[in-house]
Order: structure tokens, then sequence, then C-alpha cells
């Protein structure tokens, strides 16, 4: 069964908050990390239902997000002094 989302497109291969360039990852850390919904919605200007529909995607997907936060992670590299 396919799924319709009313908020999230796919941008590539990144499923993204349609119309910003906003990604499920991104959601899904900043929730992770303790944040409410509510607040997510305000700091990117979005509806809360995107927020939400962006959380069940990243629940229904865990490999997946989890994937995009360590590719992430590893082109992060610190710089040196």
């Amino acid at each position: 069964m396919q799924l319709a989302y009313r908020h999230l497109a796919l941008n590539g291969d990144t499923m993204n908050v349609a119309g910003r360039g906003i990604r499920v990852a991104d959601i899904y850390a900043r929730y992770a990390q303790g944040e409410q919904p509510a607040e997510a919605a305000t700091a990117y200007g979005i509806p809360l239902a995107a927020v939400f529909e962006a959380l069940a995607y990243a629940a229904d997907r865990p490999d997946e997000i989890q994937q995009v936060l360590s590719e992430d992670a590893q082109a992060y590299v610190p710089a040196k002094m």
C-alpha cells in the first residue's frame, strides 16, 4: 500500500517537508533531543501537522532516518587548530 503525504515530498532520495527543503531527519533529530513538536513547527515556520507527519514517517523508517543522520555525522569534520 502506497501512502500519500499531505506535507511531505521526496527531494531526490530524501523525504522533506514539501516545498520547504526541511528534511524529515532534521525534524526527528530535534525531537530526539527533547524538542516538542510545537517548538519545531514554530522554529521552522511549518504547520504542526507537518511535524507530526514527519515524525510518523521517521517512526515507520528508523533505519532510513538513522542512515541520513549517520551520513551527516560523518560529513561533519571539526577543524583542527
